[in-house]
């Protein structure tokens, strides 16, 4: 949703506006005129900008925006990048735990029939 301009077709200022709705903490005392004006640039920016043509992910995403200072520009759309990688490990680190209850459970289960 937030990545470089392979994405962009499927691209919406309204889906990353309800993604903070989800996170309201997060966005305490930021005018949702200011996100949307911020999330308009960061198209516009990411689109003209040839310095963000070759990216391959979000994490190279996060890194281009610190590097070029947009990260400061673009704050708030900064914190939906660093809050969109942190949902992706935070999701993965539960599904990969739920895995391994799976396989546990699985073999408790086997054993207990087994007596």
């Amino acid at each position: 949703m937030l990545e470089s301009k392979k994405s962009f077709g499927a691209f919406g200022v309204n889906k990353l506006l309800r993604m903070t709705e989800f996170y309201p903490n997060n966005f305490v005392n930021v005018p949702e005129v200011v996100l949307h004006r911020q999330l308009k640039n960061y198209v516009t920016n990411v689109r003209s900008d040839p310095k963000f043509a070759k990216l391959k992910g979000l994490l190279d995403l996060c890194a281009k925006f610190v590097e070029t200072n947009k990260c400061n520009t673009l704050a708030m759309v900064y914190k939906l990048l660093k809050l969109t990688l942190l949902l992706q490990v935070a999701t993965a680190s539960v599904e990969h735990i739920f895995s391994a209850m799976k396989v546990v459970k699985s073999n408790l289960c086997n054993k207990m029939g087994d007596k």
